[in-house]
């Protein structure tokens, strides 16, 4: 046994140790840190390509930007139009009828004030017309008032008075309006409930009634509701009363039914919801003029425009569109060998660095990637990208001015004279030359404030374009 497990080790070392091996190239290959960097070239690739596929979908102008000449469409297409969209929902919620439900007490106390009548006007305290309380003193002349005290005080005319007003509500509460070919129930609104309804030509929604032309409604005070009382009157009140009549009704006529906030809430939420994305699609033929010159600047809206027509262009590509991918991808593949066969030629310690080869590679691909954002969106974007980038290098570069020393006094020493003299060659001869060691170490102190003032400022612009 012990034979035979030396043979297979000598085997093993045999095979380990042939030139043409595959497994010792493979070993080395992993050793010296290349299949990790392919590892990264081929990841940097598929980004990249990533990244530069969304290049199709830039719009070659901005909002604020100036209109060279007319933009017209190149195919077909249609645009869902969000301002549009917004329009049809707030139109369809500005239409929808509002709700008014029933008040039953209007009827009752419309009853109770008229049926009490005679007794209040028999008050003997109120003399006259003028000593009456609201709004009877406004309304009732002596004629009126001699005519209910003698309702009052006899009887039988007490109750043939209340036959009539009840005969006169009764009336009054199932008075059909003709209106549009139809008969409509009375409704009594408010005033300014139904004067805005009236204003935007908008029918109401009676609860128990459905929709109803707001035409076919009245207000306790407009002349058509008037009109129908002096009728209703001449039929059941004397002549010395029906004008009092009429105008004790108008002012205690309470609205028969009453404006509902959360119903009329609800109904509009629903109306809304009813609009989808279909109700704003605009379609715009080839050929036809997408954002004429004459507007002046790009908006929003245009570069929204813009995108879709270019979306439905490319949609219409077909093979071409396979040949640009095609295309992309061979660009994107000689780039990433370009650059794969410069690193290893000219930066090797890069090769076996992977955590540096990384750093390197995040770097670009995201500034294309910004790049590509910046061109897919209509934000400024670009700003963002770039900003950072100014800020890092300013940064470094007043670090490496500020703090550079070895360089330039192993090759000058600040020399010749002070020609080339840094505040850190300056600091440095100042205290170890001359010795003074107050005025150096205050020196190298504010040079350290001011670095750190620099990095922080730079920091906090960085954090704030965040």
């Amino acid at each position: 046994m012990s034979d035979l497990g030396k043979s297979r080790s000598r085997r093993e070392g045999i095979r380990k140790n042939r030139p043409d091996a595959v497994w010792p190239n493979w070993h080395g290959l992993r050793a010296s840190g290349v299949l990790a960097s392919l590892g990264i070239a081929t990841a940097f690739f598929v980004v990249a390509w990533a990244i530069l596929s969304m290049r199709q979908q830039v719009v070659p102008y901005r909002p604020g930007q100036w209109i060279p000449h007319d933009i017209v469409s190149r195919v077909d297409f249609n645009y869902r139009d969000k301002d549009l969209l917004a329009q049809t929902r707030r139109q369809r919620r500005e239409n929808e009828p509002r709700v008014y439900r029933a008040d039953a007490d209007a009827w009752t106390q419309l009853r109770r004030e008229l049926l009490t009548l005679p007794d209040r006007v028999a008050d003997p305290g109120a003399s006259s017309p003028g000593q009456l309380p609201r709004p009877l003193g406004a309304v009732l002349d002596s004629g009126a008032v001699t005519a209910l005290r003698q309702y009052a005080t006899q009887k039988g005319n007490r109750d043939a008075y209340e036959q009539k007003v009840n005969a006169y509500v009764e009336a009054l509460r199932n008075q059909q309006v003709p209106w549009g070919g139809q008969k409509w129930a009375l409704f009594v609104l408010p005033a300014d409930r139904r004067a805005e309804d009236l204003m935007a030509g908008r029918a109401v929604a009676i609860q128990g009634h459905g929709v109803v032309p707001i035409e076919a409604t009245f207000a306790a005070e407009s002349t058509e509701f008037r009109s129908l009382l002096r009728k209703l009157a001449e039929d059941h009140f004397m002549l010395s009363l029906q004008p009092q009549i009429v105008d004790l009704t108008v002012a205690l006529m309470k609205p028969t039914h009453t404006f509902d906030y959360n119903a009329t809430q609800e109904a509009a939420n629903l109306a809304e919801s009813r609009v989808t994305d279909a109700d704003a699609v605009v379609k715009y033929p080839a050929n036809s003029i997408l954002v004429p010159k004459v507007k002046g600047r790009f908006e929003d809206r245009d570069w929204d425009l813009l995108r879709a027509e270019n979306d439905a262009y490319r949609a219409t590509l077909g093979y071409e569109a396979f040949k640009s991918q095609v295309g992309l991808l061979a660009t994107v593949g000689i780039i990433t060998l370009v650059l794969s066969l410069y690193v290893a030629h000219f930066q090797p310690r890069v090769v076996r660095n992977h955590a540096r080869a990384v750093a390197i590679a995040g770097l670009l691909l995201a500034m294309l990637l910004m790049a590509q954002v910046a061109g897919i969106g209509h934000g400024p974007l670009y700003l963002f990208g770039i900003a950072p980038t100014i800020l890092v290098a300013v940064t470094l570069r007043s670090i490496d001015a500020l703090t550079t020393f070895d360089q330039v006094y192993v090759l000058t020493r600040g020399g010749p004279g002070t020609a080339t003299q840094l505040v850190s060659i300056y600091g440095y001869q100042t205290f170890f030359q001359f010795q003074q060691f107050g005025y150096a170490a205050a020196l190298l102190v504010m040079v350290a404030l001011v670095v750190i003032a620099a990095a922080g400022t730079a920091v906090g612009l960085m954090r704030r374009r965040r």
